[in-house]
């Protein structure tokens, strides 16, 4: 297993004709969990990916309420 993973990455950024653009990357909670087959002694894989769902309920409530502003 790598060093790190990353699970969660949002960005909303500026561009230069003056927009908003989101940028996002979410782990799947089904890939986290096919992946961590691998590893049956990892005690937090359930936990971790319940954290995945509820961060793309949020991310997706962060980008309705940007959407009503811009």
């Amino acid at each position: 297993m790598k060093d790190k993973i990353t699970l969660f990455e949002y960005g909303v950024y500026l561009n230069e004709e003056g927009g908003i653009e989101i940028h996002e990357a979410l782990l799947d909670k089904e890939k986290w969990e096919a992946a961590m087959e691998e590893f049956p002694d990892y005690e937090n894989t359930i936990l971790i990916g319940n954290f995945l769902e509820y961060l793309k309920k949020l991310m997706h409530s962060i980008n309705s309420g940007i959407t009503t502003y811009f």
